[in-house]
């Protein structure tokens, strides 16, 4: 008991040490480096355990970790630090109980181990409500949601056709900003219902279908900005993105992912398809 005691406080000190008295980040950044953190949970528990219940189970803890530590220190650093952390003790805890002959690993005690050994010792102070966090947390449940559908998915397939880890990477890399944005102005019930469309599609189409949302959330975003109409500028988007498939695939190849480090208005389809909504603005 004496042990477990003088861990916490070690534990606690070390995470006070690191505690920042203000949001050091962009929100959008914070947002991104959750999905990062819920990603390599996913992949390597998935690649040790080869059991989707664990996979889901850790990814659970480490949404709740990622936001327990970033609250209480506002230092993204130490809130990854303590992630990786969280997930490498996590399948340490499992494969030990594996070699010692016990498959039937129970995830409460497993679960219960991390959080004494990641935030068990920690007060969670009221630091005021951040609205951006706020938000953020909003559209981190919606991104978690649709991840741990989309990881059961592409999971069941043989000899899928990327890496889990690359396929996830480039859908976060490509959707998460545009994501924040619209998250931003009130439109979460929006991203719910496009990341909802896109499970439905079939697997082989998914880049396509991640590019072509990546297109139309974009269109909507640059008419909300005009128009102040979030029902307005979805029915423009839809309409300006339906019109216009085939310019699109006749100059860039939308059956691959985008290069998300690549500015989506650097590309010249894009730009006719804005001036398509600028006419529609103007009519």
């Amino acid at each position: 008991m004496e042990d477990y005691h003088n861990d916490n406080i070690d534990l606690l000190n070390f995470i006070n040490k690191k505690k920042q008295d203000s949001i050091e980040s962009e929100p959008k950044r914070i947002f991104f480096l959750y999905t990062k953190s819920i990603r390599t949970a996913i992949i390597n528990t998935y690649t040790q355990q080869c059991n989707k219940s664990f996979t889901i189970s850790c990814a659970q803890l480490i949404h709740n970790i990622f936001w327990l530590i970033y609250n209480y220190s506002l230092n993204t650093k130490l809130t990854m630090f303590m992630c990786e952390r969280a997930i490498l003790l996590f399948n340490e805890y499992i494969n030990i109980s594996k070699n010692y002959g016990n498959e039937s690993t129970n995830m409460v005690d497993v679960q219960q181990f991390i959080i004494n050994k990641t935030v068990g010792p920690l007060k969670i102070e009221n630091k005021g409500n951040n609205i951006n966090i706020i938000e953020i947390t909003l559209l981190s449940q919606i991104f978690e949601d649709f991840t741990y559908k989309l990881f059961t998915k592409i999971v069941d397939i043989d000899k899928f056709y990327y890496s889990y880890d690359n396929f996830m990477e480039a859908i976060a890399s490509i959707l998460s900003n545009i994501l924040y944005k619209i998250n931003h102005i009130g439109g979460s019930e929006y991203i719910r219902d496009e990341l909802e469309k896109l499970l439905q599609c079939d697997i082989l189409d998914i880049p396509r279908e991640v590019n072509l949302l990546k297109i139309k959330l974009e269109l909507f975003y640059y008419t909300y900005n005009q128009k102040k109409d979030i029902s307005y500028s979805k029915n423009i988007a839809e309409k300006v993105l339906g019109n216009n498939v085939d310019l699109i695939d006749e100059a860039d190849d939308i059956n691959d992912f985008f290069d998300w480090q690549q500015n989506i208005n650097d590309k010249d389809f894009f730009q006719k398809l804005l001036l398509e909504i600028k006419e529609n603005l103007t009519s």
